[in-house]
């Protein structure tokens, strides 16, 4: 008796275990997307110069911001430092297996990726995996996008390029 109990308890929570590694991907490429999509909102509404940088000894992405602050020797010295208000996404046991920035790959151990004020915002494109490899999230940010877009799997597939409907023969009829 004590062991068709025991094997009906391992059916009904044993998936729910397996299952667990993929929800901290999922939860890590949400945050992670977040993150992304208010850089990109605050470098298209503010004069604020904002990067994206990760730190792989941590494990954290971090939202920065270029502070411009007085020097002792009269003119102004601009840094790189960590927003405040908006807290780092801590990955845990989730790694980021791919990072490309303009379809250039970035180091694994550390990097950063800069938005330039005024000008064409590189497109961003990270993998995010489980431990073993098995569970992959993607999340993207396109150069001319607002928010980045978050979907399971491991390839990375948006297109940066914008489609000019009209120029696809439409003319006047609607699309």
């Amino acid at each position: 008796m004590v062991v068709v109990i025991l094997a009906v308890l391992a059916a009904a929570i044993g998936p729910r275990l397996a299952a667990m590694g993929g929800r901290e991907v999922r939860a890590s490429a949400m945050e992670v997307g977040d993150l992304v999509s208010v850089a990109a909102r605050r470098d298209a509404l503010t004069s604020q110069r904002v990067a994206i940088e990760f730190e792989g000894d941590k494990s954290r992405l971090v939202l920065m911001t270029m502070d411009v602050a007085p020097s002792g020797g009269g003119s102004p010295v601009a840094e790189w430092r960590e927003d405040k208000l908006i807290p780092p996404v801590l990955l845990g046991n989730t790694k980021i297996t791919d990072a490309s920035t303009d379809g250039v790959a970035l180091d694994a151990r550390g990097w950063r990726v800069e938005f330039p004020q005024g000008g064409r915002r590189p497109a961003l494109a990270l993998i995010l995996s489980d431990p073993k490899g098995k569970e992959h999230w993607r999340v993207e940010l396109p150069s001319s996008a607002a928010h980045a877009a978050i979907s399971p799997g491991n390839a990375l597939g948006m297109s940066d390029q914008a489609v000019d409907l009209d120029a696809g023969g439409g003319g006047t009829s609607p699309w």
